[in-house]
């Protein structure tokens, strides 16, 4: 039996997203706030604190550990963690957040096209992160040179 197999790891996944749910449920009372405190607080607050971040500061290890977690619970969990959660507590299983932007510009939001999205946002936080080490690299031995 392969431990690592989605097959296997599905079920306690699915239990665990259940067991949080109820305990959301059971501190804010209602499935619908728990909902909506997962999303914002442990969900897309701390998401978009790494984003911009990543985007308007030096690169700290912390920015490249956090991002790296993200993409890889994204794989190992076959997708977004607090997604299931926020649709396991909205009782919406096309719940997609903010992933809803995509029909403004055309794009159904649906799996296969959520999928590409994360990719290629992945794809360009990962050059991001890199050409700014490779610039802030750059900086220092300049500095250095010229010292």
């Amino acid at each position: 039996m392969n431990y690592l197999s989605w097959e296997f790891r599905k079920p306690y996944i699915d239990i665990g997203i259940k067991k949080f749910c109820n305990l959301m449920t059971f501190i804010f009372r209602e499935k619908d706030i728990a909902g909506w405190m997962v999303a914002w607080f442990l969900h897309y607050i701390p998401y978009f604190y790494m984003l911009m971040s990543i985007f308007l500061y030096p690169i700290k290890p912390w920015m490249i550990i956090g991002f790296i977690i993200t993409y890889l619970s994204n794989t190992f969990f076959r997708g977004c963690l607090c997604f299931r959660i926020e649709r396991e507590l909205f009782e919406d299983k096309t719940w997609v957040g903010p992933y809803h932007l995509m029909e403004y510009w055309g794009t159904k939001a649906n799996t296969k096209n959520i999928i590409l999205a994360f990719h290629k946002w992945t794809k360009i936080i990962f050059v991001m992160i890199i050409l700014k080490v490779l610039y802030c690299n750059f900086i220092q031995e300049k500095k250095t040179v010229q010292n």
